[in-house]
């Protein structure tokens, strides 16, 4: 996403944060350099920051939104309860025809807090056929937007639990944008329904804890047809061939992420890769598209070291294990190693394309790494997002440009966001209908 950054926002930012007195001087390793435990400073995000009541046995402090917004707070509790630790899915989505899939989550997940017999997860949209609880089936039931699971004894703290839930349909999307799309010989996912609240939308993929607070891993195994493939986030594991033109591959992302970052993206695609040189070390690139957009996507993308650059220098070492871009039909997202990037932006100017590009890269620190706790806090990956932007103007142009690009944005603001905002309202918590 990419809305214009209120102006305070940009000062805000600008203010609290100091540049590395240099590359040299800093040991702050990547993510996939680190030693993985539950624990790690690092990783921890939210409510999984080490000392927080879930874990010592004390009330958690939660955020309370105004009456008037959708209160996340039931979605954000289950975390107390449980831990969800990993999300290994199978997903057939070789109906294109159709847009539906066939679909098999399992899931891995620790009980915090022990003495109850049913957990609800988020599933939107798709059917579910049966569940199993480590290996035995379990009685379920559906309504709204919750699978409603029952546990075949009550659970006990300590319990590590493998659930499985065998689903399909059609999946579900947001009347603007968000959902699964099948269009353009493309199958993708975008993570946030634009106008639906709360926006979260793995929910209309795969049974999930669908917040900004729960982080786990993944495991994807896709199986496409019709020389549609997997160009997923994280790395690839294998490929089989099936035998015609159908082909599954298993991709693994080993980076706990909330659930409205997780991603496929399957399609007639070609990768365009190199290897940028960070301040910090080398850092894969990898440019997604069919393969008659390469020559005009590599074009669009000639500034991109720039921008690595530029995060770098202000925000620390960039922690995922490559950057990644994906062309699609709609919408921008930040999905960790394989962002989203409409196709049509290609066809745009070169500053167009930079000021997008460097602010769905800016979200790998704002947004990927440290996320709101509720939606009507947006601002706080939004923000520094659209800052990094121009962070990346200052970093390839001057400061002078820099200083321009900021009084465009504040003249912007005073003259024109009251009105497409249809008023003035708080920058937190936002109110769920200008979110």
């Amino acid at each position: 996403m990419n809305p214009r950054l209120v102006f305070l926002v940009t000062c805000i930012v600008a203010l609290v944060w100091v540049a590395p007195s240099s590359a040299q001087n800093t040991s702050l390793p990547r993510l996939h350099d680190i030693q993985k435990t539950k624990r790690n400073p690092f990783l921890a995000q939210g409510c999984h920051v080490a000392g927080c009541g879930q874990h010592t046995g004390q009330p958690t402090p939660r955020v309370s939104p105004p009456p008037a917004n959708y209160d996340m707070g039931p979605s954000i509790a289950r975390s107390d309860s449980f831990d969800v630790l990993h999300y290994d899915l199978f997903l057939d989505v070789t109906d294109y025809g159709g847009q539906s899939m066939d679909a098999h989550a399992t899931i891995d997940f620790d009980v915090l807090i022990g003495g109850g017999n049913t957990m609800w997860w988020d599933l939107q949209g798709l059917v579910v056929d049966s569940v199993a609880w480590d290996g035995e089936p379990v009685l379920f039931n559906q309504w709204d937007s919750r699978l409603h699971v029952q546990s075949p004894s009550t659970m006990a703290a300590g319990d590590n639990v493998s659930l499985e839930v065998w689903y399909g349909g059609q999946p579900d999307d947001d009347p603007y944008w968000g959902g699964m799309y099948y269009a353009s010989n493309i199958i993708y996912n975008l993570g946030i329904g634009l106008t639906s609240i709360p926006p979260n939308f793995g929910k209309v993929w795969y049974p999930c804890f669908d917040n900004f607070v729960e982080r786990a891993t993944y495991t994807y195994h896709i199986k496409s047809a019709g020389g549609r493939r997997a160009h997923n986030q994280g790395h690839l594991v294998e490929s089989i061939e099936l035998g015609g033109d159908t082909v599954q591959s298993t991709w693994n992302l080993d980076h706990p992420i909330p659930t409205h970052l997780s991603a496929i993206a399957v399609g007639p695609f070609v990768d365009v890769e190199s290897v940028h040189n960070g301040l910090y070390g080398d850092i894969p690139v990898r440019l997604t598209c069919k393969a008659a957009d390469s020559t005009l996507m590599k074009a669009k993308f000639v500034d991109l070291g720039f921008a690595i650059d530029a995060l770098e220098h202000w925000w620390g070492p960039y922690a995922w294990e490559r950057v990644g871009y994906v062309l699609t039909t709609d919408g921008a997202l930040e999905i960790p190693t394989n962002i989203a990037y409409p196709r049509s932006m290609i066809e745009q100017n070169l500053f167009a394309n930079g000021d997008l590009f460097a602010h769905e890269l800016g979200h790998h620190w704002w947004g990927d790494l440290v996320a709101p706790t509720i939606h009507n806090h947006m601002w706080l990956k939004e923000g520094p997002a659209e800052y990094s932007s121009h962070l990346f103007t200052e970093w390839k142009d001057g400061h002078e440009a820099f200083v321009d690009l900021v009084k465009d944005n504040q003249q912007f603001v005073l003259e024109e966001c009251h009105i497409q905002d249809e008023g003035f309202h708080p920058l937190s918590p936002m109110p769920d209908d200008h979110i």
